[in-house]
């Protein structure tokens, strides 16, 4: 702080205290602002505002929250080289009068008396050379008359009298070179009449008389450069109507005439620019008809007509544009139908018709590209029934049709995307039919026919049925798709696409287990047979939907029976069990070897193609343990085999001996009472006689060996049974295991 030449320092003397910058600034300084004790004081430097209090240059707004005052009672000097004064008076609520100072040479005004809520009138200051305006008297709430400033410079009146409460007259201001008047007047709930001013540069007029509560009329501006009508009257409660506005560059008119509740006609603006509407009308009570603007552009009417509960008719307006179309007739009790727009581009139709209880027929949108129906029709009251959309995209239909009273039934959409269906249909009282969606996708289903008192509890059975397979069905696919992924990065990893493509194989034999029944789901009985066959279609369905989004080849084979597909699956596993086990062996084999095959040996299956973890579903585990059971049958066949044809040759050799053993015998008894020849005969015919009349000797071994004989026998047919009769035999290895 520096003291002017002749300044006194002691108590009670005159003081000048002079500030070069912020760091100026003292505790004893501000303390003699707020007591009034100065002279004068001179600053030399900017001030600028900033939102942060911390961040304040101004020693009034300082001084003001060390020790609160009314007035400023000592005279203010600028410094040649200041031109902004931004935020002086600023944040000083209880400040009431200010002085009169030079500032000839000021240009920025902004937030010069900002939230300085108490104070009345402010002084006529030389604003010859002022460019900005911005929040000079924002929230004055107290401020009833403002001097006729010289605003010729002047670019940026945005927010200028926003929340003015008390002002009700404004003077003539030149604006012909104003560029922003965005929220000029928003808030002056008591200004009742408006002068007429140039506004040939103004490029946004956003929220200029929003919340003018008693504005009745507008003249008319020159509105050919704007570009941003939104919010422009919003709010202005007793405005009836408003001129012909040149509006072809307007882009913006969204909320634009939003809750001004006595608005009962408009004329037709040129809208050929307009891209966003969305809700222009809005809480528009009193309004009867909408013109037929051009809405060739506009990709948003979130919410346009939303609230106007007096309106009975829209126009066709052209809307291949438009992507966003929720709330847009929400609360129009007396709309009772809609013309048929062009919806090919809409994403969004959530809550579209809500409220709309006088709504009796919908036309068919082309709804392909719609993701959210979520309370579309709720609260329609009169809509009795809707035609069949294309819902192949929704995800969200929860309160679709939420007290929607009259309706009596609904198409059978197409749900595979949907997630959420809760409250669908939660107070339609007089809802008697309900096809079986499909289920594929559904997370949420809470309280989905709570109050929909005519629909049959057998339907509703019928509908938890389907959802709680649907639940476990999902589960597992989603489980099967993570093993598919991770066995397809180890197979990049290990360079082994055989390997992967037969993992592939096993997993989807696990999902086999489901489509061929053996699943096992816990299922609430259906209401009849009927509906039981619709579940099973959907089911079907399901399953055949999650074939196609599979992202691998198929291979064509022959249809085949269940059991043969179920035996199949299991032929597989039993496979991949052995070499599992072979490839084992070798490594601890190559181990020991060349460093070739340590290079062979590493390269090992991937552990889904000889076990599922205990995170699988169920239907996999039972297929591994079919798989098992073959393979031990297979095991157990080969050492039958091997067995059997040890055994059959023992007893031959044993047969052999005993044949020969008989033949020496007679020749002994009979070589010397008998002829050459008879024993020659004698040679020939042991053979056929101990076939017919064996000895008690050799008479055991030789059943014993034709029993194995005939047990190796059907062994090795066994090995060549179809795989219809090992599918069988499979079934009855099951049973047995799950009852020993």
């Amino acid at each position: 702080m520096n003291i002017p030449e002749g300044a006194l320092n002691t108590s009670g003397s005159e003081l000048r205290p002079v500030l070069n910058s912020p760091d100026d600034i003292t505790d004893r300084l501000l303390e003699d602002i707020a007591d009034g004790a100065l002279n004068s004081l001179t600053i030399n430097y900017n001030l600028k505002y900033d939102v942060t209090p911390q961040k304040y240059s101004s020693p009034f707004f300082l001084a003001y929250h060390k020790k609160k005052f009314k007035a400023v009672k000592f005279r203010i000097f600028l410094g040649t080289e200041v031109t902004s004064i931004a935020g002086m008076f600023s944040g000083m609520p209880g400040l009431k009068k200010v002085p009169f100072f030079d500032t000839s040479r000021i240009t920025d005004m902004s937030s010069m008396f900002r939230d300085s809520r108490s104070i009345e009138s402010v002084p006529a200051y030389d604003t010859s050379k002022v460019v900005t305006m911005r929040s000079m008297f924002r929230n004055c709430r107290a401020l009833t008359k403002i001097p006729e400033f010289n605003t010729y410079s002047c670019t940026d009146m945005s927010s200028m009298f926003r929340h003015a409460e008390a002002l009700k007259k404004i003077p003539e201001l030149d604006t012909h070179a104003v560029t922003n008047m965005e929220s000029m007047f928003r808030g002056a709930y008591a200004l009742k009449k408006f002068p007429k001013i140039n506004t040939a540069e103004v490029s946004t007029m956003n929220s200029m008389f929003k919340d003018t509560k008693s504005l009745k009329k507008v003249p008319l501006f020159d509105t050919s450069k704007v570009q941003d009508m939104s919010s422009m009257f919003a709010g202005a409660t007793i405005l009836r109507t408003i001129p012909k506005f040149n509006t072809q560059s307007v882009e913006r008119m969204n909320a634009m005439f939003e809750n001004c509740d006595a608005l009962n006609k408009l004329p037709l603006l040129d809208t050929q620019n307009v891209v966003d509407m969305s809700t222009m009308f809005r809480g528009a009570r009193d309004l009867l008809e909408v013109p037929t603007f051009n809405t060739n552009k506009v990709r948003s009417m979130t919410g346009m007509f939303c609230g106007a509960k007096s309106l009975k008719n829209v126009p066709p307006l052209e809307t291949t544009s438009v992507a966003d179309m929720s709330f847009m007739f929400s609360g129009c009790t007396n709309l009772k139908t809609v013309p048929l727009f062009d919806t090919r581009n809409v994403i969004d139709m959530s809550g579209m018709f809500r409220g709309a209880r006088a709504l009796t027929e919908v036309p068919l949108f082309i709804t392909s590209r719609v993701i959210t129906m979520n309370c579309m029709f709720c609260g329609t009251r009169s809509l009795k029934s809707v035609p069949l959309f294309d819902t192949s995209s929704v995800i969200d239909m929860g309160c679709m049709f939420c007290d929607a009273r009259a309706l009596e039934s609904v198409p059978p959409f197409d749900t595979q995307a949907v997630s959420n269906m809760s409250e669908m249909f939660c107070g339609a009282s007089s809802l008697r039919n309900v096809p079986l969606f499909s289920m594929r996708s559904v997370e949420k289903m809470d309280f989905m026919f709570s109050g929909a008192h005519s629909l049959s509890i057998e339907t509703v059975r019928a509908w938890n049925s389907v959802y709680r397979f649907g639940k476990q069905l999902r589960k597992m696919l989603e489980e099967s798709d993570k093993q598919a992924r991770k066995i397809a990065e180890d197979a990049e990893d290990t360079e082994d696409a055989e390997k992967a493509a037969s993992a592939q194989d096993n997993i989807k034999s696990c999902t086999c287990d489901a489509q061929n029944g053996s699943l096992e789901v816990e299922v609430v009985s259906t209401p009849n047979e009927a509906d039981a066959k619709v579940a099973d279609h959907v089911l079907d369905n399901e399953l055949e939907a999650h074939d196609d989004t599979m992202k691998r080849p198929k291979k064509k084979k022959p249809a085949k029976a269940q059991d043969s597909n179920v035996a199949t699956s299991c032929k597989q596993e039993a496979k991949c069990a052995c070499k599992a086990e072979a490839k084992a062996k070798t490594k601890a084999d190559a181990e020991k070897t060349d460093k070739a095959d340590q290079k062979a040996a590493k390269v090992e299956p991937p552990k889904a193609e000889t076990e599922v973890k205990s995170e699988a579903s169920e239907a996999c585990t039972k297929a591994h343990k079919t798989a098992k059971i073959v393979a031990s049958k297979a095991n157990a066949c080969k050492e039958s085999k091997k067995v059997a044809k040890e055994e059959k040759a023992q007893a031959c050799d044993e047969v052999s001996v005993a044949q020969d053993a008989k033949v020496e015998a007679p020749k002994e008894e009979t070589a010397k009472a008998v002829a050459p020849k008879t024993t020659e005969v004698e040679r020939k015919a042991p053979s056929k006689a101990t076939a017919k009349a064996p000895t008690k000797e050799t008479s055991a071994p030789k059943a014993t060996a034709t029993r194995k004989s005939v047990s190796a026998q059907a062994v090795t047919r066994d090995d060549d049974v179809p795989e219809a009769n090992l599918s069988s035999n499979l079934k009855s290895a099951t049973s047995m295991e799950n009852h020993p």
